[in-house]
């Protein structure tokens, strides 16, 4: 039997491959901070584009439910700042003045049951600690934080979202015309479906995201509130928003709230342990089938990559992004790579599961 030689061609298509991920990388980073704007303002648009357009029914100019729309959403994010904020304030500087006392608790149990691993952690004071934490984080920040070097920066960029989605949802043909008009009139079809599919999935992860960040902001809060959590609002709020992040979010929020609880009482951190996984359940069998039915259906797996890529690429901001940017992903790669492969649909699960189930006795995969 002959055996496979690499030749020459295959060594020259494997350099040029590398060198085109290399450079699609090396642009992507470079442009990273437009590409976020131009994305934020695509998603806003397709998500706010069918209250525009059932008020354009009623006669009502799209520039003008545009602008009103537009307004009505910043006054309504800045009045819940304006409620919160104070309260996020306090707690989070009283969390601080215990984060010191919670330090020295550890690092007394550590001396006392493992003196071995004690001598290896060095003793640093409270604002040491906090310094090195804020010099690892800022990176982590990339994206639109990255982009936007300083504040100033960062109001433009948003100012930018602001403005485009307004002259997006004012007159979206135009905008939708001159993408068609790059595909010819027999794959213009298929270029619809996709985008009415991807679209109906965006509305759905962004109303559905908008409920279900609210719900189980309302419930943590409730709940420990009622354990007797003193940073109970502020843990609510970091939970709240964590949601947006599906998989991972729920994980870091509830570290989060152990790590306060801890600072308090041992047997506290246990309940609030018992707490999160009961939020979770109910989560899982009752607010995600109520709210979020039939959006996104991506595999954790998918999910937690697409968080690492884009937050790779985009920092923070693209971690929040991640799951619309997957769902995307899948559709286009359903609609152009596996539904146009005829009888794919039905063979590739039978394929995955003698995959999954290996080879049978004889060393044979199962039919």
């Amino acid at each position: 039997m002959p055996e496979d030689k690499i030749t020459a061609a295959d060594l020259r298509g494997f350099v040029l491959f590398a060198a085109f991920v290399y450079l699609a990388i090396t642009f992507i980073g470079a442009i990273a901070g437009i590409l976020l704007v131009f994305g934020i303002t695509l998603l806003a648009t397709v998500i706010l584009n069918p209250i525009v357009t059932f008020l354009e029914r009623y006669r009502v100019p799209r520039a003008l439910s545009a602008f009103v729309l537009a307004i009505s959403l910043l006054g309504l994010i800045g009045l819940v700042f304006w409620l919160i904020l104070p309260r996020l304030v306090t707690e989070f500087t009283q969390l601080a003045t215990q984060l010191q006392p919670l330090l020295m608790r550890i690092q007394d149990w550590l001396r006392n049951e493992l003196p071995g691993l004690a001598r290896r952690i060095p003793t640093q004071s409270t604002e040491v600690l906090i310094q090195q934490a804020a010099e690892r984080i800022v990176p982590l920040l990339g994206g639109l934080t990255g982009y936007a070097v300083n504040v100033a920066n960062l109001l433009v960029s948003a100012l930018v979202i602001f403005v485009s989605t307004i002259y997006a949802l004012s007159n979206p043909r135009p905008l939708v015309q001159g993408f068609l008009a790059l595909f010819t009139a027999e794959k213009r079809d298929k270029i619809i479906d996709t985008i009415q599919q991807i679209s109906v999935q965006m509305r759905a992860w962004g109303f559905g995201t908008i409920i279900g960040m609210i719900l189980i902001f309302l419930l943590t809060w409730v709940v420990l509130e009622l354990l007797g959590l003193r940073a109970a609002f502020l843990v609510a709020v970091i939970s709240g928003i964590l949601e947006i992040v599906p998989v991972l979010g729920p994980f870091i929020a509830g570290a989060v709230a152990v790590l306060v609880a801890l600072g308090q009482d041992p047997m506290l951190a246990l309940w609030v342990l018992l707490a999160f996984v009961a939020i979770q359940q109910i989560e899982g069998q009752f607010i995600v089938p109520l709210v979020m039915s039939g959006q996104l259906q991506l595999h954790p797996v998918s999910i937690i990559f697409a968080v690492l890529v884009m937050g790779g690429l985009f920092g923070i901001v693209g971690v929040f992004l991640a799951a619309p940017a997957a769902a995307i992903t899948k559709s286009i790669v359903y609609s152009y790579f596996i539904e146009a492969r005829t009888g794919a649909g039905q063979q590739i699960p039978r394929d995955a599961e003698q995959i999954v189930s290996g080879p049978d006795e004889d060393g044979k995969a199962e039919q």
